[in-house]
């Protein structure tokens, strides 16, 4: 109880320090809680920076105004709602006086006393608001830029300075109201058919929406979010992949426009492209027009280029110059196409009803890494959050900010006892885990540090000799692949296929021992003893077979298409030259099960757990040995062909390494005895007759089946080996 009670003490003797020691520090307090406030992002918003240098490094042309009205127009038929274009300029500001509801009240102060009503004279009639700051600089038109949706009510205000992580939405001049240039688009965006503003707060009634209410500071600004550091975490689309696809249209007509004067759409049986992009360009300013026509447009695109017209075309001359230049135009035609839809369906989907604001930068990191409270700070950035948290309705205010950065530190300061009194018992508790795990953890997956945690009392890390299976693949051919590829192709290749190889084996439950070039050791059974460690390594080994066919269709596919995002451009490049060469992937396996011994072996620093005895070797040599046979299975070694007997069709190939003291035994898997494959289980049955025979020095009624087993699976290259090596021995 006593301890207890100085918990209590502790816990309220902080609470009370936080508060007398950070409610004096407002400015620090609001800096300090604003930066780690998470804000509600709202996908409505999208901020699009515009970089000088980006659009000169992709070879685009710099911000104009015509140019950038064709980006408004073409954001606008993808789906956006409204945009605000911050060029950094002064204070641009909006009227909206029509929307504020200009309430009136009476100073007058009414008490009763006794049930009389005694009434306390004033001023007759004062507004409510008396925090909205009065504009004091001429208002310019900007007519001459597209600020916003609505850029004939907008004006240049010249800057108002507000409190370091503030922002005014609304202004005063004449007894006229303006808006923040962001403020005035998100009203356009919500369709805001009234707004009251007190001093208190403001509240914005859109239609058919519920009220949203944005709380104000004792100055009648808001208190904004702290924006992050870098832009491209917002949700963003670059300016580039707007004016990329702007100019793409154009380039896509003027190449359309070509192949009309070559006579490309005669006799087109549909309507004529040409013609609805030319309409569309007529119909600008309306944009629900323009957008069908562009509809139509790609509709009617669509048709042309689905082969009926080549065909067509193809079938009116007869010279084969003359068809090979259709069948090229048709092909860069289609490609510029593909290109065009995929960039539009990106964007769309992106700006749909959304509110986009354009930011100017003159670098798109460098500008972004200020402090909002740096006067150098992009106002375009403040938009974005100014925007984000309206539509989020995520708003707080600066006494808000001292109660959470108090609760925030005592709850810190609780949190970090707790955590000390678990750590220390954690400890005392868990000494031998805790060894295991580091010594482990360096050379292991995690999927197998669950199994340590959970095996941790019969765990060492010491060398251990146990039962295993070792499993040891590479790629068969791998050196003519290596000869096709440069040295940084070949690495992101590799890197592809043992990263999918790797996924396969921990899933399987094995630890990757080793990687040697495209080789991979694996070890089953060890150090966790698996009693099943045989038919483990081998359902994984069939398992990475199927991970072949899945490698030969990315190098089949993949090239056909332009290079996905996030794709590696070496590997991209791998995969075209692989296919153009007709190269397909086998891989080579071999299975070793015996006692293993293996261990974390390393200095204090770096420890791998690593296979200690020749075991991977003998691995290796199995899996090596395929290639001499001309066999693509999976090949075991005598052990683990026993505990297989039961679960897979196995044929007998017989010793290895027979002029040594350890000959190996071994054998392939043909597949699964649960396919019920009775051709398959014949031919094993015969196959094996036929190794017995030649093993007890019958060659010749050996000789008889293998040739009979040959012409019924002439792609067999394993009984053709056998043939030639009887024929050899006699």
């Amino acid at each position: 109880m006593k301890k207890f009670s100085v918990l209590i003490a502790v816990l309220v003797a902080g609470l009370l320090a936080s508060v007398v020691f950070f409610a004096p520090c407002r400015h620090l307090v609001m800096v300090s809680v604003q930066k780690i406030l998470s804000a509600q992002e709202s996908h409505s918003v999208v901020l699009v920076p515009i970089d000088d240098s980006a659009l000169q490094k992709l070879g685009l042309p710099t911000l104009n105004a015509k140019n950038t009205s064709d980006i408004l127009l073409l954001i606008r038929e993808l789906g956006a709602q409204s945009f605000v274009f911050d060029l950094n300029q002064k204070n641009p500001v909006v009227k909206i006086d029509s929307l504020v509801q200009k309430e009136e009240i009476s100073s007058e102060k009414q008490a009763s006393l006794f049930n009389i009503k005694i009434v306390i004279p004033g001023k007759e009639h004062v507004f409510s608001d008396t925090k909205t700051p009065e504009l004091s600089h001429t208002l310019f038109p900007a007519h001459s830029f597209p600020l916003t949706s609505f850029s004939d009510d907008a004006f240049l205000a010249g800057n108002v300075k507000t409190h370091a992580g503030c922002r005014n939405l609304i202004y005063r001049k004449n007894n006229a109201y303006y808006a923040d240039c962001t403020f005035a688009s998100v009203l356009a965006f919500l369709d805001a058919q009234k707004i009251t503003i007190s001093d208190r707060e403001i509240e914005i009634a859109g239609k058919n929406q519920k009220n949203r209410t944005i709380p104000r500071e004792k100055d009648g600004s808001i208190l904004l979010k702290y924006p992050a550091s870098v832009w491209n975490g917002y949700n963003s689309l670059p300016f580039t992949d707007l004016l990329s696809l702007s100019t793409a249209e154009k380039n896509f007509f003027d190449y359309i426009s070509l192949m009309d004067k070559k006579g490309f759409f005669g006799e087109f049986d549909g309507e004529n492209p040409i013609e609805l992009y030319k309409t569309a360009l007529l119909a600008q300013n309306n944009l629900l027009e323009y957008r069908a026509l562009k509809k139509k447009f790609y509709s009617a695109m669509s048709v042309f280029l689905s082969g009926k017209q080549e065909r067509v075309l193809t079938e009116s001359v007869s010279d084969e110059e003359s068809k090979k230049t259709i069948a090229n135009m048709f092909i860069t035609c289609r490609r510029l196409f593909s290109e065009i839809e995929t960039a539009r369906a990106k964007i769309s989907e992106k700006c749909a009803d959304s509110l986009c604001i354009f930011a100017l930068t003159a670098d798109s990191r460098a500008d972004f890494t200020k402090s909002p409270y740096d006067t150098k700070f992009p106002k375009s950035v403040e938009s974005f959050v100014l925007a984000n948290m309206i539509l989020s309705d995520d708003f707080f205010s600066s006494s808000t900010l001292i109660i959470a950065f108090s609760l925030s530190f005592l709850c810190l300061f609780v949190v970090i006892l707790l955590f000390l009194l678990l750590m220390l018992h954690i400890r005392a508790r868990s000494q031998n885990l805790i060894k295991a795990e580091n010594s482990f953890s360096q050379g292991v997956s995690s999927v197998f540090l669950k199994k340590i945690r959970s095996h941790h009392t019969n765990l060492t890390v010491d060398a251990q000799k146990s039962e295993s299976s070792v499993l040891a693949v590479s790629i068969s051919g791998v050196q003519m692949i290596e000869n096709l590829l440069n040295e940084s192709q070949f690495v992101a290749f590799l890197n592809y296929y043992l990263e999918k190889i790797s996924a396969v084996i921990t899933q399987y439950g094995g630890i990757v021992e080793s990687y040697r070039n495209d080789e991979v050791i694996s070890l089953f059974g060890n150090p966790i003893f698996d009693e099943a460690h045989c038919v483990t390594s081998a359902l994984c080994a069939l398992a990475i077979k199927d991970i072949d066919r899945e490698i030969n269709a990315d190098i089949h596919v993949y090239p056909k298409s332009p290079k996905i995002d996030g794709m590696n451009d070496d590997l991209y490049t791998a995969f075209y030259i692989l296919n153009h060469n007709e190269r397909k992937i086998s891989t080579r396996i071999g299975i070793y099960s015996s006692e293993v011994t293996a261990a974390c072996i390393g200095s204090k620093d770096k420890k791998s757990f690593r296979i200690t005895d020749d075991s991977w070797k003998k691995a290796v040599y199995i899996k090596d040995f395929s290639k001499k046979l001309g066999v693509s299975g999976v090949l075991v070694n005598e052990m683990t062909a026993e505990e297989l007997k039961e679960a897979a069709v196995l044929r007998k190939i017989g010793k290895i390494l027979e002029n040594s003291e350890e000959s190996l035994v071994i054998y392939e898997i043909l597949g699964s005895k649960k396919d019920d494959d009775e051709k398959l289980w014949n031919y094993t049955l015969y196959w094996n007759q036929a190794i017995e025979l030649k093993e007890n020095g019958e060659k010749e009624k050996a000789l008889a089946i293998f040739q009979k087993l040959s012409a019924a699976r002439p792609s067999d290259k394993l009984a053709k080996y056998f043939i030639k090596s009887i024929n050899s021995l006699e």
